[in-house]
Formats: structure tokens, sequence, C-alpha cells
């Protein structure tokens, strides 16, 4: 057998044929395999707070990356943080789309990894130029600051993952439930849907609706948002998104899923001024893009998750069976600062306060 990236990567492919020839590992019984992890990204997080100008301040930046198992599979997202060092604070800031990094032989299943969170860099930049720093899972280089935007525009890192993480793994079926982790981050503009497109210092009125959707194969984290100027024309910028979260795997349907998974109104206020409204929310910090300078509905006017920080519980049955009826759990994933559902914060505060 020809190895393609080392000699680690290639003993435990013959390991693992081996275990599935042989029938060394009975079902449910656990092994820690360690594959080598490679992998390219380049993200750049959303503009979150401020004019998008670090204006030579900074930013302080932190890159973290988390790693998540569905199944047979092993996915990770990577985390950027670029925040202005002095008012008005501009920041950028998401988690990025969760990618397959490793997927299990036919028969395996992934169970757990030890240690599913990395904290890479905490630093202060400073300058107009990209810094590259030698981590723990591979060489990450960041872009901070440069002449113009940055913030949603040239702020961005690249990661080159390559890494050795140790898997638990087991024999056997697909699991009945499975983790579908809503988006980390995410961004929705509404399209522009009646009037000239500029608030003019007229609200606008915003709501915004959250929940999760599901049929047979797929399960949907869905956004409406509406922001509508309070007098004449009465521009309003207005929509609905559907982002898949979670496909069921062959062979098998979607009966059900546990769990609160509706949010109606999770953010609902009116906007007042030119800035960035950032809200705690059920689903994490919520910034709401409403009235600038010049248009609005269509070219500015949005909202940023943050930090979604939530799964719901999927159940599958097998293709063609009857709903079997068990129950299905629901939780907020764990990890430094999380809480329960109980301990979330009511929806549309703003900075801690509610406005009416």
């Amino acid at each position: 057998m020809r190895c393609q990236f080392s000699s680690m990567a290639c003993s435990m492919g013959a390991v693992l044929t081996a275990m599935l020839v042989a029938g060394g590992a009975a079902t449910g019984q656990a092994e820690i395999v360690s594959p080598v992890l490679r992998d390219s990204i380049t993200f750049t997080p959303p503009h979150v707070a401020g004019d998008a100008e670090f204006d030579g301040h900074g930013p302080s930046v932190n890159v973290k990356v988390r790693f998540t198992v569905s199944d047979n599979t092993l996915l990770y997202s990577i985390y950027y943080k670029a925040k202005e060092t002095k008012s008005d604070w501009t920041e950028a800031s998401g988690w990025s789309p969760a990618r397959t990094v490793y997927t299990a032989p036919a028969g395996m299943r992934i169970v757990s990894v030890p240690k599913s969170e990395y904290e890479l860099v905490i630093d202060t930049m400073s300058g107009h130029e990209s810094k590259v720093y030698p981590t723990a899972l591979g060489r990450v280089t960041l872009y901070g600051d440069t002449k113009g935007k940055d913030a949603g525009v040239y702020t961005k890192l690249q990661l080159e993952l390559d890494a050795t993480i140790p898997l638990d793994v087991t024999m056997g079926e697909s699991k009945p439930e499975q983790t579908a982790y809503l988006p980390r981050t995410y961004t929705y503009m509404p399209p522009h849907t009646r009037g000239d497109k500029d608030f003019s210092g007229n609200g606008p009125r915003v709501v915004v609706d959250a929940s999760i959707e599901h049929d047979d194969k797929a399960v949907y984290f869905v956004i409406k948002m509406i922001a509508e100027e309070t007098k004449p024309d009465n521009t309003t910028a207005s929509g609905t998104t559907r982002s898949l979260m979670y496909t069921a795997p062959a062979g098998r349907r979607i009966t059900s899923l546990g769990g609160e998974t509706s949010w109606p109104g999770i953010v609902s206020y009116y906007d007042s001024n030119h800035n960035v409204d950032k809200f705690d929310t059920p689903l994490g910090p919520v910034s709401v893009f409403g009235d600038h300078k010049g248009d609005d509905a269509g070219e500015y006017t949005k909202l940023v998750f943050g930090d979604v920080n939530r799964f719901v519980v999927v159940r599958t049955a097998p293709a063609g069976s009857q709903v079997d009826g068990e129950s299905a759990s629901f939780g907020i994933r764990g990890g430094k600062g999380s809480k329960s559902s109980k301990e979330s914060q009511p929806a549309g505060r703003r900075n801690g306060k509610r406005r009416n």
C-alpha cells in the first residue's frame, strides 16, 4: 500500500483495515485512532460593530478551532475575532461554516473527540501587514488593518491545518439520534421590497424571527427579517432564508426534532440612529445594521448572528419504517461560559436593556 501522507497515517490505515477485515473490534467496543488531518481554509468574519475601519488601532485578535462529530465524520470550524482597540470599537468576528476533515472507514463510527476546542492565537496586531503564527494545528496567517475598509472586507485568516487528533471510534451502525448544530455565524441581508431604499432617519422598525424546520431528509435553519420605514414612502427590506443544517444518512429518514425550534421576535425594536445595534438573544449575539447615510434596503440593512451556540437532536429511523415514538433531547453545547436554555437572556435585549 502506498502511503500519501506519513508513516503514522499509513500505519493507522493498516490498523483500521485489519480491524474491519478480522472483525477485531466488536460492535460497541471503543478504539482510539489518531488520523493526520490536513486542510486549507480562508475565512473572512462578518463586520459586526463600528465603522469597519480599524484606523491603526490594533486590532486585537483571537483565533480558535472547534471540532465536532457527526456519526462517521469529523468536522471543524474556525473562529476569528478582530476588534479595534479604541472607540468606536470596530469589530469583525464569527465562526466559519463547518468543514468535513475526516471520514471513518465504512462500518466504523466516531464516538467522540477527546479535545474539541483549541485556542490558537491571542494577540494585538499593528501596522498594515499580515502576520503568520505557528500553532499546534498548523500555520495561521492573519490579516487585520489596511488602508481603507477592514471589517467584513479585508480582515481575514488563512489556516493550513496539519495536525494529528485522537478520536474515539467504534464498530456499528448509525445512531438513531444525531446532533445537528445551528450555523455558528450567519449573515442575512433581506431584499429591498418597497420604497426608495433610504430610511432617512425614520426607523426602521425591525423584527426578526428564527426557527428550525425539517422534512424526511433534511433540517433547516430559517430566518425571517423585516425592516420597515416608519413614515411614507415606507421603504422596506424583507425576506426569508433557509440554511441547510443536517441531511439524513442513506437509508434513514428524519422522524422528529427535540427541544425548542422557534424563536419569534428574537429581535424586535425601532432603530433610532446610524449605529450598528447589538443584542443578546437566546441564540447568542445578534448585530443589526438598520439605517445609515445613503441607501439602506437591499444595500446595507442586514443582521449578523455572531456566535450561535445551540444544537437540536435529530431522531431518525430506517426509511419506510413506522415512527418509533421514542423521545429526543435538546441542549446547549458545552464549553467555557455555556449556559442551560433556562439561563438564556430574553429576546430583544440590546446591550443588556430592553428597547420599547
